[in-house]
């Protein structure tokens, strides 16, 4: 996804055709994730595929091949930390499991690498990627087939300079 692509959501439970740019998903927050929530589904337009989404809260997953990637919100004096990483926008510091890491020092890395911060972290859930319905979803791919992203909270203890 890029800030100015042409991404797109549909919220499933939502009209027929309800389609939400980024720009919107941001403008109209709190009732898109009122809508996901009481779903806890969405399905997305990524690159022309159709791929559907499904938060799972506090969901222990035990197979580490499907964990494709950790990330934090990162809370300091009520304030929640935002990065800009490459072409990603705004987000919150997250990233890929690197060979030889568990998933605590991934995240950890990551939070530093992009945030340069450091701090308590608390597991709350993972955004399950489900491929079912992409036609063109790769078999032998990267992805599997059903995935986890995971998803922590961080009581932000240190914040570094940037360098």
């Amino acid at each position: 996804m890029s800030c100015g692509g042409s991404s797109f959501f549909y919220i499933e439970g939502g009209e027929e055709g309800d389609f939400y740019s980024i720009r919107e998903i941001i403008m109209e927050k709190n009732t898109i994730y009122q809508r996901f929530f009481m779903s806890n589904q969405i399905y997305l337009n990524w690159g022309g595929n159709k791929v559907c989404l499904k938060w799972v809260p506090y969901k222990e997953i035990n197979k580490r091949e499907l964990i494709t990637s950790v990330h934090s919100y990162c809370f300091a004096e009520g304030k929640v930390l935002l990065v800009q990483v490459k072409e990603r926008c705004f987000n919150i510091p997250g990233g890929h499991i690197e060979l030889g890491e568990n998933l605590e020092e991934a995240l950890l890395r990551e939070v530093y690498e992009e945030g340069y911060v450091t701090g308590d972290v608390k597991y709350i859930g993972a955004i399950e990627v489900n491929h079912r319905e992409n036609e063109n979803f790769l078999q032998n791919g990267p992805y599997p087939m059903i995935g986890y992203q995971l998803f922590y909270r961080m009581d932000i203890e240190k914040v570094f300079p940037f360098n």
